[in-house]
């Protein structure tokens, strides 16, 4: 499958580097003006944890999705996070439970000042945890488009309970003995994240014979602010690919912690069937599926709405 050319007349011309503040750093984003429309709309564009540039994943697929926006009238901003690219600050690492929610305040604050009135933010991965947390928080928040959201947290127990949940004592003990594993507790680094998993597979293997225990790992941080933009009545649309290997995870949220607000929510849409694996946005067949989704639901929820 070719990558098709977006129907747009927006270029580079339209398009503006920005410095914005957001707690008490300066952050780089560029911004995509509307020419002939302009819907005071404003779409704000948050990268994927592993992103070190305004243009995130493959193809400049940020870049396509801002323009062809811009091109039906949304004021759009990308933007890297405090420590990254341009922007000051330092990063230690990406948390899932410690999303940026003052950069993309930050850039709502910018667009603003800009005259736009309604914004909706759109992530991938640690990009869509993020705007999932930041939009309870961001008056006249219109609408969130979440690729691939983590359900889960960083934590090492979480992670081997995750690891484990699926398998067997035999395959774990045979997984365990391969000899670059075996190589790896002479290395202290690596001895400590053993024995992490090591406790996690302990804990999910013990938690099996708890009644009711269902295996879902779902993190307040993800289902609270659910929960709260379900409330609100904020459209939602959550995208996965059909071989995403983090989508049992978010299956086991729909049924588990979150299965009410699923259940009753007229405003959360998920499309769960895109071509292969949608994280990291590593192939054309799954970018344009996400392009598609993404540009018809902003007509049907936001566009349709007025401004």
């Amino acid at each position: 499958m070719e990558m098709r050319p977006m129907p747009s007349a927006i270029t580079a011309g339209d398009e503006e580097p920005v410095f914005f503040p957001a707690a008490g750093e300066s952050l780089f984003g560029i911004h995509t003006r509307p020419r002939a429309l302009r819907r005071k709309v404003g779409v704000i564009i948050a990268q994927g944890g592993d992103t070190v540039n305004v243009s995130f994943q493959r193809n400049r697929l940020a870049v396509r999705l801002a323009r062809v926006l811009a091109a039906d009238g949304y004021d759009v901003v990308r933007f890297d996070w405090h420590g990254i690219g341009e922007s000051t600050g330092t990063i230690d690492e990406f948390h899932l439970d410690r999303p940026f929610v003052a950069d993309v305040r930050g850039a709502a604050d910018y667009l603003r000042r800009e005259g736009v009135e309604r914004f909706v933010l759109v992530g991938a991965c640690y990009g869509a945890r993020t705007v999932i947390s930041s939009g309870p928080h961001i008056d006249g928040i219109a609408g969130i488009v979440a690729a691939t959201p983590p359900t889960g947290s960083n934590a090492r127990g979480d992670m081997g309970e995750r690891w484990a949940r699926d398998r067997t004592v035999g395959s774990v003990v045979r997984a365990g003995l391969r000899p670059e594993r075996i190589r790896g507790w002479f290395d202290a680094r690596s001895r400590r994240h053993y024995l992490r998993l090591v406790k996690g597979m302990w804990q999910r293997l013990t938690r099996r014979f708890r009644k009711g225990y269902d295996g879902d790992f779902t993190s307040p941080k993800f289902s609270e602010p659910m929960m709260e933009l379900s409330k609100r009545g904020v459209p939602v649309l959550i995208c996965w690919g059909d071989d995403d290997p983090m989508i049992n995870d978010f299956r086991r949220s729909q049924e588990g912690r979150l299965q009410k607000t699923f259940a009753t929510s007229s405003t959360i849409t998920v499309v769960d069937d895109l071509p292969g694996e949608l994280h990291g946005f590593l192939t054309i067949p799954g970018q344009e599926g996400f392009l598609d989704v993404v540009l018809e639901w902003m007509r049907r929820h936001v566009a349709a709405v007025g401004s």
